[in-house]
Formats: structure tokens, sequence, C-alpha cells
């Protein structure tokens, strides 16, 4: 449930930046913040319910909106 909207706000994020689209680049920051806000937030509560090893962090894949991998970032 997480994982997916992580991902699909890093790949609007990442077609964003691919776009030069000016008016949502500059709210990226903001919102790449909140997520690792968040991501922090759902680990501590994991681990102080001793289930830290149900947490998992993985790379994510620069991709557009068309699912194509972004090779420049």
């Amino acid at each position: 449930m997480m994982q997916g909207g992580t991902r699909y706000l890093h790949t609007i994020c990442c077609d964003c930046t691919e776009k030069k689209d000016l008016i949502l680049t500059k709210y990226i920051p903001a919102a790449k913040s909140m997520v690792e806000k968040l991501i922090y937030s759902v680990k501590g509560m994991m681990v102080l319910n001793d289930s830290a090893e149900a947490f998992w962090m993985g790379n994510l894949v620069n991709k557009n909106l068309d699912g194509r991998e972004i090779l420049s970032q």
C-alpha cells in the first residue's frame, strides 16, 4: 500500500524533472521531504512494536509516467 504510493509520487517527480515542468518542479523537494519523513515515521513505529524485520526499503528506479526508465539521473 505504501510502496505503491511512494513509487507513484517518485514517478511523478521524475517525469516533471524530465519534462522541465517549472510549475510542478518547485514542489518536488517538499514532496520528497514529506515522503522521507513518512517512511522514517513508519520505520520508527515498526521498531517500537518489535516488527523492524517487516520493514524493508529498496531503491527506486527513475521512470517517467509512460513507464520508461530515465537514464540521465
